[in-house]
């Protein structure tokens, strides 16, 4: 290939601090050329991260070891055009360029916005305003270093619903009372729990400060489908969610229960319905809490639920090695299922963080690295 030369003229306010180079992946390239909103997010406090309207990207420095040299042009055409021996002005330089890697969206801070502020009918009153101002859709855009797709999804799975303007999660305390009443309810009325009416059930429990808002949101949380129905809408309880909402109560009242005694009073606590869902089993306490053996002195169940730990990667498998030195596979999964992305799959977090080795009877397991 022949040589080209170029005749290279440094402009009078030639700088090498005045400019950020940003390599451009396929996603973030893409939704500049939709000319969709492209934004950075990140407090005084926090490592910034890039945003598309779907997804979520850590923002590095990366060093270059040649000089990059920022050329001045009106058009695109004549940044990629070469002629030779013609005068380009150099406006600046960088020596390094910021680098994107897909990551989880970081919802720590989601999450602790709306338990700062949880709704009961009792208590709306007493809310701060100036806390509920940041649980406008639009504050959290802002706030929350995810794009606008997670954020609605991470808004779904936390069960949060709008009111006045505002996302709200239920008190927990409410929540249980509430969606033991709605249960009460469809046991008295015969209901099956897999055609469970949205507004006929609404129209029983108004009388107990459950408004048709709060129905609908503990059925959407508690159920695994809807459909349309004569008018209604008529929702299929999940029973495994259901049971789950049972242990959660039950351990809420006892942080640690002998495992017999637990497992009894877990089983009469559930629906007594003749279907096997709705049956307690112990692989409804993956992610929940944890069953140890503790020799002589017997089995026992205590409260660990997966959303109370960090979503730093290195602080969560602290965290699950100071609980339980060795994990089964299928028992730590639930555990760091949350914090996986496109870039840091299970399999490469259980690598970065934690030790592979087999059992004596062939079962896969993890401890500290």
């Amino acid at each position: 290939m022949a040589q080209r030369d170029a005749n290279l003229v440094f402009a009078e306010d030639f700088t090498s601090a005045g400019y950020k180079l940003l390599e451009l992946n396929p996603d973030t390239l893409r939704a500049l050329e939709q000319q969709q909103e492209v934004v950075f997010k990140g407090e005084e406090d926090e490592d910034v991260v890039l945003c598309t309207s779907s997804r979520t990207f850590s923002v590095k420095v990366a060093d270059t070891s040649n000089a990059l040299y920022l050329c001045t042009a009106q058009t695109a055409d004549q940044v990629l055009s070469f002629t030779a021996h013609a005068p380009r002005t150099i406006a600046g330089q960088c020596a390094s360029f910021l680098e994107l890697a897909p990551i989880a969206p970081r919802l720590d801070k989601l999450r602790r916005l709306l338990e700062q502020c949880p709704y009961s009918p009792e208590k709306a009153a007493e809310q701060p305003a100036a806390l509920l101002e940041q649980l406008t859709w639009r504050s959290l855009t802002c706030s929350i270093q995810c794009s606008d797709d997670e954020l609605q999804t991470a808004l779904m799975q936390l069960n949060a619903f709008e009111l006045d303007g505002r996302w709200r999660v239920l008190e927990k305390q409410y929540e249980t009372c509430a969606f033991d009443t709605l249960l009460t309810a469809i046991a008295h009325q015969g209901w099956d729990l897999q055609t469970v009416p949205l507004l006929r059930l609404a129209d029983r429990v108004q009388e107990h400060d459950v408004p048709l808002l709060i129905v609908r949101c503990l059925l959407q949380k508690y159920s695994s489908s809807l459909q349309p129905q004569a008018g209604d809408t008529v929702y299929t309880l999940d029973g495994q969610k259901v049971c789950q909402f049972r242990a959660i109560e039950l351990l809420s009242i006892g942080q640690e229960w002998e495992y017999s005694d637990f497992m009894t009073a877990w089983k009469e606590a559930c629906p007594q319905v003749d279907l096997e869902e709705f049956v307690p089993c112990e692989g409804y306490l993956k992610g929940l809490a944890l069953v140890q053996d503790n020799g002589s002195a017997g089995r026992s169940v205590r409260s660990f639920p997966a959303w109370t730990l960090s979503e730093d990667p290195k602080t969560r498998f602290d965290a699950l090695f100071t609980a339980r030195a060795e994990w089964r596979h299928e028992d730590i999964i639930p555990y760091i299922r949350d914090i996986t992305s496109p870039s840091m799959t299970e399999g490469k977090l259980l690598f970065k963080y934690a030790r592979s080795f087999t059992a004596s009877d062939g079962a896969k397991m993890y401890n500290k690295r």
